[in-house]
């Protein structure tokens, strides 16, 4: 029998008709109601389902409008994030059929999103316990199965205030050096200080704590890696020298045309990026980060104006194939976690801006699994670097790495992957050695990405002590709304008066002309910006236009402002 819901009719009269689950389910209070079926007991089952022998023709007609229903697996969830539920409902004979979802149990309230969809979000007010149920009624036969949800409330992020100091500290370190250091006649100091973007790093710090002169050392490592390395090459570079990342940023803040350029040469003539590389000297996994470096390049070149290239998706599929290379295979003798989440950053790019593919969430999963089992050291809260010696540990590379497992978290709702992403963050934090320029930028490229999933919804935390300055991230990718590959816009705002807490959410957002006054349809000024060409959360919003904004992207947007007697708020997606 189909598992999922079907209205097709089936012949019943004088037939032997029987079904059965192919695995446990939780399947409760079934119960014919109708007075027609007296000769069918009502059914209580928690697992299989049952199996019936030739009953009377009307029995039978009567069992074909029962609905079966399935509630799914019970769920944990943090109390700021909506939890989809995903139901089922079976029936052979659809005759007005109907499902309601509702909270049988549980300290606070349950807020569905559709309570009459067998899919629905729900959000809850308090942690603890509940009990939801849903019942479907078909021709007056009503069924309906239940699942526990548990709703933990908000978990501090360890050690994210050192995370923000060692930020500031080693971050003014090496940006002074690099800003002094930038023309000296010899090219390999200056230049091995931007490995791992340097410039995406330092425009990532100055969009976090809303200061303008992080951007100075950000354009002194484009003096460096773009005028001196990179175009002078053509492009050509090594495939684990293709950053594209901080000068797709700079061409979107400062229009410089240049910038644009060296995305664009750099993701044409990179090694193994160039249309001319034969896609079998990639196959191997030993050129993952390669590809990885590939994928992500080609994407920077799309969002500063260049078409989509080709081998962008024949380059995923080759991804896919190293996570079977390294957790079904095995075959990489070498294996290194840091490897695999650089391959992690890439898809989890493209599934956000490209193609959703089921495949890539399964396949990370898998490989999060198997890294988390077999290379993470808990006496050294960190992954070893290479499997060939388990010994030496790498907490260096932990907040590369870090998240991946955010990400699961957010697309499986498994509370396992923010439990173990919160380990390797707050190992990364405390082991890092950052002193070096290199070991610095890996530990902030990619962990504002990190931060960003993991406070999207508590968007009051994601703030900066030092300058009282507090940012919103927002994407414009996925149906998380956090900031992952941002796209970095122009506009910001700075709210003159917080929002009250009881603040109704609205469903549009608007900018006015002349005076750039962002608005909710209903309650009027939310924030004042700065003069700028348009607001971006999901589409391009000009002034004098609307744009429909997701209720989690409202929410964010109130918390945020709550009571904040400055805010500033870059348009990040």
């Amino acid at each position: 029998m189909s598992r999922s819901f079907s209205d097709k009719q089936k012949t019943t009269r004088g037939a032997r008709f029987q079904f059965e689950l192919l695995e446990p389910r939780q399947l409760f209070s079934v119960n014919p109601l109708a007075p027609s079926s007296p000769d069918l007991p009502p059914i209580e089952s928690n697992s299989a389902a049952p199996l019936l022998g030739e009953q009377a023709d009307q029995g039978l007609a009567n069992f074909a409008w029962l609905p079966m229903v399935f509630a799914g697996p019970n769920k944990v969830v943090a109390i700021s994030d909506s939890l989809l539920l995903t139901g089922e409902v079976i029936v052979d004979a659809n005759i007005n059929l109907s499902l309601t979802w509702s909270k049988v149990s549980g300290p606070g309230n349950a807020s569905f999103g559709s309570a009459s969809g067998v899919s629905t979000s729900v959000n809850f007010d308090q942690a603890g316990t509940y009990e939801l149920s849903i019942a479907a009624t078909n021709n007056g036969m009503t069924s309906s199965a239940s699942l526990t949800v548990t709703v933990v409330g908000p978990t501090p992020l360890p050690d994210y205030e050192r995370w923000v100091q060692d930020m500031l500290t080693f971050g003014r370190q090496h940006g002074e050096w690099l800003i002094a250091h930038q023309n000296d006649i010899a090219l390999d100091p200056p230049l091995a200080s931007t490995y791992y973007d340097a410039a995406r790093v330092f425009y990532q710090i100055a969009d976090y704590t809303g200061d303008a002169t992080w951007n100075t050392y950000a354009e002194a490592a484009i003096s460096v890696y773009r005028d001196r390395y990179a175009v002078p090459r053509g492009g050509v570079v090594p495939g684990y020298w293709n950053f594209t990342r901080g000068l797709a940023m700079d061409y979107e803040r400062t229009g410089n045309i240049a910038s644009r350029d060296a995305v664009i040469l750099l993701s044409t003539n990179a090694s193994y990026a160039a249309d001319s590389a034969p896609l079998p000297w990639t196959d191997n996994c030993d050129f993952s980060r390669e590809v990885a470096y590939a994928m992500m390049s080609y994407l920077d070149a799309e969002r500063v104006g260049a078409p989509r290239r080709a081998r962008l998706d024949a380059l995923s599929e080759q991804a896919l194939g190293h996570l079977d290379q390294w957790f079904i295979q095995e075959s990489d003798p070498d294996y290194a976690p840091f490897m695999f989440a650089l391959t992690a950053d890439a898809l989890m790019q493209y599934y956000e801006r490209i193609d959703q593919d089921p495949r890539i969430i399964e396949k990370l999963a898998m490989g999060a699994d198997w890294t988390w089992q077999n290379a993470w050291q808990p006496d050294k809260d960190a992954f070893y670097y290479r499997a060939n010696d388990t010994s030496v540990a790498a907490p260096d590379l932990n907040l590369l790495i870090a998240p991946v497992y955010e990400w699961l978290y957010h697309k499986t709702g498994e509370a396992k992957y923010r439990t173990q992403g919160d380990q390797i963050f707050s190992g990364g934090v405390t082991g890092a050695w950052l002193s070096g320029a290199k070991q610095f930028n890996q530990n902030y490229r990619v962990s504002f990405d990190f931060i960003a999933m993991r406070l999207s919804q508590h968007a009051s935390q994601v703030r900066m002590p030092q300058s009282g300055m507090t940012q919103l991230r927002a994407s414009t990718n996925g149906d998380l709304n956090f900031v992952f590959a941002p796209i970095y816009d122009s506009f910001v705002t700075e709210s003159d008066v917080g929002l009250q807490e009881d603040y109704p959410l609205e469903d549009s957002l608007s900018v006015e002309p002349g005076n750039q006054t962002v608005s909710d349809s209903k309650q009027g000024q939310v924030a004042t910006s700065e003069p700028s060409d348009y607001f971006r959360n999901g589409n391009s919003l000009a002034t004098g236009k609307t744009h429909s904004a997701t209720d989690h992207e409202w929410s964010e947007l109130a918390d945020f402002l709550l009571s904040r007697d400055r805010v500033i708020w870059h348009g990040l997606g």
